[in-house]
């Protein structure tokens, strides 16, 4: 199940630039058993929801591509962390080094180091949110550049006027707010979902009605709800959640919990257990085109 997942992601942005290989698939199946089935907990809902053969292979399925997503993820900030190092390195920016950790200011900036606040963290991805971002591909062999270099110099310019001196790592906590809307959700499998093992008539309509669901549900969430599904997909904590919304961290977790319940007795109780997987996946896809088509506007 691993491999036959892994292998339609291209290994340079999903394996490190590795081609897929017997080990490197045997190391990410220990991955998605570390992190998600034992990390996560995800072992006792897979048994729990699997009621079918085909249910149990999309519910871990599921779990492979978020991992691959979380690898996605790291890539494309490592990437974009790459390139800044190179920027800083010229004026109007000056590079610090601190023990193991670098950090980014601008060349008059002489006051301490030290690391920022979750308000500042906010306050930096608020002042930077407008900076427009290029498009992604999951399918694409290689991991797009996002920002061009003139606005990626232009978000490093604004970070450090808004705090004087951020670090490498805190600058990484602001781009994965920043980049939420941007990463292609891991439902979104290059070559298509699994087929159904059954392709009738009967079924071709209940996956019409299970859409036209999720569509009505997905045009009801506000936009913080939407924020916070995708988020939680992907992974993201609560308290970046808040910085990415300009809200606390005990305002995401309540309303983490009321849109959850809301997912639940709304939509997914309307649904057999082995309609929940998908039905998921065309509501988180749904979710990242129309963040996507806010950000652009």
């Amino acid at each position: 199940m691993t491999g036959a997942v892994a292998r339609r992601y291209p290994p340079r942005v999903y394996n490190d630039g590795e081609p897929w290989s017997d080990e490197s698939v045997q190391d990410l199946a220990q991955q998605v058993v570390a992190d998600r089935l034992l990390g996560e907990a995800q072992l006792e809902y897979v048994f729990d929801q699997a009621a079918s053969l085909e249910a149990w292979r999309r519910l871990l399925a599921l779990q492979v591509r978020r991992t691959l997503a979380h690898r996605r993820r790291k890539t494309v900030v490592d990437r974009l962390l790459t390139r800044v190092r190179r920027l800083a390195q010229e004026p109007p920016f000056r590079l610090h080094s601190a023990g193991r950790q670098v950090w980014f200011s601008g060349g008059d900036f002489s006051g301490p180091l030290a690391d920022l606040s979750d308000s500042a963290i906010s306050r930096i991805a608020g002042a930077v949110r407008h900076i427009p971002q290029r498009g992604a591909s999951s399918s694409s062999s290689r991991a797009s550049m996002i920002y061009t270099t003139v606005d990626l110099r232009l978000l490093l310019e604004r970070a450090v006027s808004e705090v004087g001196a951020l670090s490498e790592r805190d600058l990484a906590r602001v781009l994965e707010i920043l980049l939420t809307s941007w990463l292609p959700t891991f439902l979104q499998d290059p070559e298509g979902d699994y087929p159904s093992e059954e392709s009738t008539p009967e079924a071709a309509a209940e996956d019409a009605q299970m859409r036209a669901a999720v569509e009505r549900f997905a045009r009801g969430l506000s936009e913080p709800e939407r924020w916070i599904l995708l988020s939680k997909s992907q992974g993201i904590a609560d308290r970046d959640i808040g910085a990415r919304l300009g809200r606390s961290r005990p305002w995401v977790a309540k309303r983490k919990r009321d849109v959850l319940e809301r997912l639940a007795t709304e939509l997914m109780s309307q649904f057999d257990a082995d309609c929940h997987v998908p039905a998921m996946e065309n509501l988180l896809a749904r979710i990242s085109h129309s963040l996507g088509k806010s950000a652009e506007r």
